[in-house]
């Protein structure tokens, strides 16, 4: 297996990080359940410490596991067909079971940290775990744990999350006239990833950003993937190639 009126919600503040709150429409959240994420300030924001170099930034955990229909695990990526964990342990031969005490074990070892960029939403379509299906509510801000750490790579799980991450970052750079200027592709073995600089005065130390996307781990993805291959006219299948790119932008 391969593996009406707009209305602002009030924020919860954590004693890290000041949450971003954004409008929403008060009509339609009256027929939808707003979610508020169950682990970013339970183990998220703590697995962020002094010696976090690296950040894995998802968007906000699935159906199954918000709703404890018996997922994998009660933690980030704990849907039973999301593959994340499993690209982790084979990428950094890890030979622990999978339990949350071992993943966050291991994160701090490798001097990673993890979190997702959405704090609160609704699902559009009520069991969907689909992004797209995600209308968001609040965000996490990111740009607080920039200021507050020391990470200089963030590996995001999806092209939307990577699309929010940049949404906060711009606002705070130097204007240019073309967005590769800003987000200057890499080309690193066979893929690639973004870096940005952020300025100094905003963060505190002057340093380049990576932004790497991995590819999805959920199972769904697969079939884009598929796509790329032939469209590359690689001789691969999608399991291989996005073990592949995993183990080429993680190591």
């Amino acid at each position: 297996m391969c593996y009406a009126t707009p209305t602002v919600l009030n924020s919860e503040i954590h004693s890290f990080v000041k949450p971003r709150t954004v409008i929403i429409n008060a009509t339609t959240t009256k027929t939808k359940k707003i979610e508020t994420h169950p682990f970013n300030d339970i183990y998220g924001l703590p697995s962020i410490k002094k010696n976090t170099t690296k950040l894995i930034l998802g968007s906000f955990p699935a159906f199954q596991v918000t709703n404890k229909e018996s997922p994998r695990l009660e933690f980030y990526y704990g849907s039973n067909d999301n593959k994340f964990w499993d690209l982790i342990h084979k990428v950094l031969e890890i030979e622990s079971e999978l339990t949350v005490a071992n993943i966050l074990k291991y994160l701090e070892q490798n001097n990673f940290g993890i979190i997702d960029i959405i704090r609160k939403c609704y699902r559009k379509d009520n069991n969907s775990s689909s992004d797209k299906d995600l209308s968001i509510v609040e965000f996490q801000d990111v740009i607080d744990i920039l200021k507050n750490s020391k990470i200089d790579t963030i590996y995001t799980t999806s092209n939307f999350v990577t699309k929010l991450l940049k949404q906060q970052i711009e606002p705070l750079l130097e204007k240019k006239s073309k967005r590769n200027e800003v987000f200057m592709p890499i080309k690193f073995a066979d893929f690639e990833f973004e870096q940005v600089s952020l300025p100094a005065e905003i963060f505190k130390t002057h340093r380049q950003l990576s932004i790497k996307t991995l590819y999805s781990p959920s199972d769904q993805a697969l079939r884009g993937i598929t796509k790329g291959i032939n469209s590359k006219k690689l001789n691969t299948d999608a399991c291989s190639y996005r073990l592949k790119q995993y183990i080429q932008l993680l190591k």
